[in-house]
């Protein structure tokens, strides 16, 4: 009887101490808030409402957010890396100028996954790393001819996290994006195309 009694206050112990770490230890409650934000603003994506994901975008990035993008191109008819383009935004102007990224397209989607979190002593901010995979459909222009285009990239991103009572907002965010953008199925010849206009245009 003595031994049974024992045995269950240890499976009690253990199921309170896996509790409080699941539902109450902060470092685990605010990375669980920090990837729920995150997970938010992926599933406005799939929706494809430009709208919604305007919304969800504001509550992701606080108000006096700082976002700077590194992006690297690759392309089927240029496949020398240049140097990235960096752009940095204040929220306003980041989400103005998702929206604007959006609107050409036919269709989208977007992963992310939270890979590091480190909370400050003060549990008021965290410093954190996502990754995320995208992809997207639409129309580009190769020497004046349009091919519809799967861009495809990679996402890798550093920045800070903030608290706000049920809250998690991203502060600051410096990403290193990589597009690669081929010609859908069937849209080749176009491509060549456009490579015999421009030579023909720079024989003349």
């Amino acid at each position: 009887m003595k031994n049974l009694i024992i045995l269950l206050v240890l499976v009690i112990v253990f199921i309170g101490a896996g509790l409080y770490y699941s539902f109450f230890y902060p470092p685990n409650v605010l990375k669980k808030r920090t990837e729920a934000a995150l997970q938010s603003f992926a599933e406005s994506v799939a929706t494809k409402n430009r709208a919604k994901i305007r919304e969800s975008l504001k509550a992701l990035l606080s108000d006096d957010a700082k976002i700077q993008l590194n992006i690297s191109f690759f392309s089927i008819i240029q496949t020398n890396a240049n140097k990235p383009i960096k752009q940095d935004f204040t929220k306003d102007a980041f989400i103005t100028f998702i929206d604007n990224v959006l609107y050409p397209l036919t269709d989208y989607s977007y992963t992310p996954i939270l890979e590091n979190f480190t909370l400050a002593e003060d549990e008021q901010t965290a410093a954190v790393m996502f990754t995320s995979k995208q992809w997207a459909d639409g129309a580009s222009l190769f020497g004046g001819f349009s091919v519809d285009t799967r861009t495809s990239a990679d996402a890798n991103c550093t920045g800070e996290v903030r608290f706000t009572d049920e809250m998690a907002q991203l502060s600051q965010a410096t990403c290193a994006v990589s597009l690669r953008t081929v010609p859908k199925p069937g849209q080749e010849q176009k491509i060549q195309g456009s490579a015999d206009a421009m030579r023909e245009y720079l024989q003349r």
